[in-house]
């Protein structure tokens, strides 16, 4: 007899992706009025309404 399982994911592993701060990035989900429910990857540090100037938004 053939035996059927599933053991989750197959191929390459998935790569890890890190912010500028070399943390693993968290999912965080959009609330503005233009993109509510969007859900994005970003840095671990990121706050909502942090500025956006030179890359230092999430410090």
């Amino acid at each position: 007899m053939e035996s059927n399982s599933s053991s989750g994911t197959t191929g390459s592993p998935a790569r890890i992706r890190l912010c500028e701060h070399s943390e693993q990035v968290v999912l965080h989900t959009s609330w503005t009025d233009r993109n509510a429910g969007r859900r994005f990857f970003g840095c671990p540090y990121w706050y909502p309404g942090a500025p956006k100037t030179g890359g230092a938004h999430c410090d």
